[in-house]
């Protein structure tokens, strides 16, 4: 709810409503130190090396900044691992999808040790930005040909 733009005293509004007790500023303060203490140590978590499947996709959904709203683009790199669960790898917010962010998603997901997929695809990306293919970042030298052709996807006509 910070995210978009909601006030404090609103925050506590819907907590009251959800919880039947009404929460004091501060505390409503706390709680929102709390989570993004928690969502950057999850933001900066260790990834595993191979992932079977690794798929890119840019959420779009309208921000409010003070008085103003915005669309913006949430990029996600969700992976499947070898045995098949999925996990969420990478979130980053962005004002377009563009050749840039989605190097820093990647480049970011790769500095965390993931280092590996047998499969990557875009998933419905908007890719107006895009002449050039992505630079490698994600898969190594030694993934197959497939991996490379869906990053290479990346163009516009």
């Amino acid at each position: 709810m910070f995210v978009a733009g909601v006030s404090t005293q609103k925050v506590g509004e819907v907590a009251e409503t959800l919880t039947g007790v009404a929460p004091s500023a501060s505390t409503v303060s706390r709680l929102n130190h709390t989570l993004t203490q928690q969502f950057d140590t999850w933001r900066e978590r260790p990834l595993q090396g191979h992932w079977r499947i690794l798929y890119l996709d840019g959420v779009y959904f309208t921000a409010r900044h003070g008085d103003q709203t915005d669309s913006t683009v949430l990029l996600t790199a969700l992976g499947f691992d070898l045995e098949g669960n999925k996990e969420i790898l990478a979130l980053r917010a962005c004002a377009e999808e563009s050749k840039d962010g989605w190097s820093c998603l990647l480049q970011d997901v790769r500095q965390r040790g993931a280092t590996r997929a047998t499969t990557a695809q875009f998933v419905g990306v908007r890719l107006p930005t895009f002449k050039t293919p992505l630079p490698n970042r994600f898969i190594g030298d030694d993934d197959s040909a497939l991996c490379q052709k869906f990053l290479n996807i990346a163009k516009t006509e």
